[in-house]
């Protein structure tokens, strides 16, 4: 069937573009015959762009080489005097002519980017998606400000409470998520709460920030100071009486780490393999974040 549509085509072309082929020049009657293929889409820029490259080699590239088609075939077939055709064609006309259309056709996109550009709200102003990954799941807020969970929810880690309300931060622990309200209050889930974690301590008030490890959750407090709640096996969520105001707390898998108002790395918990040990030697830091059994920080 697509064969016999192809040589209705041709039989279209052959009324079309060489009804006149004794009137018309060489050039012309084959450039009128790649500007039909153009408006069948049959052909396009990229294979205009190989007479472009063959005009530079003063060759005029029979179409049926440029694009192996089968309606391409039946138009060759279709056309018993194309080859007397291509005699006398201009291969430097045909290259100007190709490519005169592949650049106009590019302006053409090209104002249409700028258009559709003109229209899209900038990046900046477009509300960010924040992505936390867990231990075994992920967590995003979408632009309508409402947390989003999947993967792992044997300890119901992704179960979102009904609740929870729009949010502007969330972060994904081991077992279990926590959340800031767009009040600044803070939200914990998970199915069980013997050791704690998505108990939120009912005094807790506004936070900064929110940090959530293996077993256990800390935040910075609108005071600058740490606050932590949840499994205290190796002293994670014991924070020390010296540590003072900071600028971001950090929770690993067993251990806690945080950046304190001098910009001094400080962290508590479990350190058998050195990752609460802090460098003697380290200095003044920006960030701070706690893996499984390890930190690294940004200095």
């Amino acid at each position: 069937m697509m064969f016999l549509k192809s040589i209705v085509i041709a039989a279209l072309l052959s009324c079309s573009a060489f009804a006149h082929t004794a009137e018309v020049a060489p050039t012309e009657n084959f450039l009128a015959y790649l500007s039909e293929l153009l408006e069948q889409n049959i052909v396009g820029d990229d294979e205009l762009v190989i007479l472009i490259e063959a005009s530079e080699q003063n060759q005029v590239v029979n179409p049926i080489s440029v694009k192996k088609s089968q309606t391409l075939l039946s138009l060759h077939f279709a056309h018993q005097a194309f080859a007397g055709i291509l005699e006398g064609v201009d291969a430097a006309e045909v290259g100007a002519w190709a490519r005169a259309h592949v650049q106009e056709q590019e302006r053409v996109r090209h104002k249409r980017k700028e258009k559709d550009e003109e229209t899209k709200t900038p990046w900046k102003e477009q509300p960010p998606v924040v992505l936390s990954a867990g231990g075994y799941h992920v967590c995003v807020i979408n632009s309508d400000d409402q947390v989003i969970c999947w993967g792992h929810n044997d300890h119901g880690q992704s179960k979102i409470p009904l609740d929870l309300g729009p949010v502007k931060a969330v972060v994904a622990g081991g077992i279990h998520t926590c959340a800031m309200r767009v009040d600044d209050t803070v939200a914990c889930w998970w199915r069980y709460v013997e050791n704690g974690q998505s108990a939120v301590p009912p005094d807790l008030g506004p936070v900064k920030t929110i940090a959530v490890g293996g077993f256990h959750t800390c935040v910075v407090k609108v005071d600058d100071k740490v606050a932590c709640w949840g499994d205290d096996d190796w002293g994670q969520r014991t924070v020390p009486s010296n540590l003072g105001p900071v600028q971001s707390v950090a929770a690993g898998g067993y251990h806690t780490c945080a950046v304190r108002a001098g910009n001094a790395a400080a962290c508590w918990g479990k350190n058998n393999d050195g990752q609460s040990a802090v460098p003697s030697d380290l200095g003044p830091v920006k960030t701070i974040a706690a893996g499984g059994l390890h930190t690294c920080v940004v200095k």
